[in-house]
């Protein structure tokens, strides 16, 4: 039996690099990861998008010539000056799941050698950014790093709310997971339903395009909706970002081509009123965008939509978990049974200095922060211009304002 080894191996579209492609959907099929947006396309599409002059690699740990491990990293610089490999992740996208084939031989060695590829980069520091360190992979990678004596650190992000619907831990039914809401959310809903049957009734609608014209026509439409709300005025719409919106679309259509695309609408008197972009992968459905037409907040569009496709989920056994893919914020705490961390891990290399660089950031870290809340707190909103790209921060700031409007 060969002995587990590493290697940094390209990814391209390029047709030399094809096997390196199927290889990395081969993990990702055999691994625990579960965004869609983890597999090889999807990775080449961020790429084309966030760093188009970057090169794509994967960190490989390979074991009877198969892989076993792989971690995706793009060569970037940290502030515009330290050169560091960072997982393909933006304000916008992200893409960054850690693969790992769980029926594995001896998942502790090949860690072992997964760490030994990370110390082997010619960069200082690996910045990891949007890591779920609870996961039970980067919980093995985590313990291969004080086996071998790495310097690294890891900066607490935010909270990931989810809705637990077929999971041993999930409420029996949808009428038991109705009694974990707030008596005023309860109420809000029924009264949210009354109004929606006096004023003619909402319907839901899932569509799974399969036919690229199909993604483009069902796209467009859903995120017309989201450029009648308020962030439409304020000119933060997908519509008004053309560069985020070409972006999604292709995501979109590669998507739809794995069968993970869906695309929820609510409608109310023959046109959509609500629109969720989503996606379904290994039992969890995943919502990064959601709007209303803001014509029709006195209906609460976005959470009809809601309470209709969870309800809908219940009926599937299929659909084990709902995932808000964003920051915890106040319209989705409401629905959520848990909720996951998700931190930043900073390792370094030890080349370049790289020890010393991350001690001397997790001493200006504090300052850093605060600096940022400082600038925040005083910088004047730019609605109007096309080149300012929301926060993580701002993302669940918008999920909020969505939920307060229509609600």
């Amino acid at each position: 039996m060969a002995w587990p080894r590493w290697r940094l191996v390209e990814l391209s579209a390029a047709a030399e690099h094809a096997a390196n492609l199927a290889a990395w959907d081969d993990l990702w099929r055999r691994s625990t990861a579960q965004l869609p947006t983890g597999q090889a396309e999807q990775l080449l599409i961020w790429q084309r998008h966030f760093a188009p002059r970057a090169r794509m690699y994967a960190l490989v740990v390979e074991h009877d010539d198969r892989w076993v491990a792989a971690l995706p990293l793009v060569p970037d610089a940290m502030a515009r000056v330290l050169p560091v490999y960072k997982m393909p992740w933006s304000e916008w996208g992200f893409a960054c799941e850690f693969l790992v084939d769980w029926q594995a031989y001896d998942l502790p060695t090949v860690m072992d050698h997964l760490v030994l590829g990370l110390q082997s980069l010619r960069r200082p520091l690996v910045w990891l950014n949007c890591v779920p360190l609870n996961s039970p992979a980067w919980q093995q990678l985590l313990a291969a790093l004080v086996r071998r004596e790495c310097v690294f650190d890891i900066s607490p992000r935010f909270e990931i709310g989810q809705v637990a619907i077929h999971t041993p831990e999930a409420p029996a039914d949808f009428a038991v997971y109705q009694t974990s809401w707030s008596g005023n959310f309860r109420r809000q809903m029924r009264k949210s339903l009354r109004r929606a049957d006096e004023l003619g009734g909402v319907t839901l609608r899932v569509e799974r395009p399969q036919t690229e014209s199909e993604v483009d026509k069902l796209f467009h439409q859903g995120f017309e909706v989201e450029d009648r709300s308020w962030k439409g005025t304020e000119g933060t719409s997908l519509l008004k970002q053309p560069a985020m919106y070409a972006f999604f679309q292709e995501q979109a259509r590669q998507l739809a081509r794995a069968g993970h695309l869906e695309l929820v609408f609510l409608d109310h008197g023959g046109q959509p009123i609500a629109f969720e972009y989503g996606y379904f992968s290994k039992g969890t459905y995943f919502t990064p965008k959601v709007g209303y037409d803001e014509r029709f907040g006195h209906l609460s569009p976005s959470q009809l939509l809601r309470y209709l496709l969870i309800e809908r989920f219940y009926t599937d056994p299929t659909r084990q978990v709902f995932d808000f893919l964003g920051p915890l914020a106040e319209a989705t705490a409401k629905w959520t049974t848990n909720t996951y961390p998700v931190s930043r891990l900073l390792v370094s290399t030890g080349r370049c200095g790289g020890n010393a660089l991350l001690r001397t950031a997790q001493r200006l870290a504090p300052r850093a922060r605060a600096l940022r809340e400082t600038i925040r707190a005083w910088r004047p909103r730019r609605a109007d211009s096309k080149t300012v790209q929301p926060s993580v921060a701002e993302n669940a700031e918008s999920t909020a304002r969505d939920a307060v409007a229509a609600g």
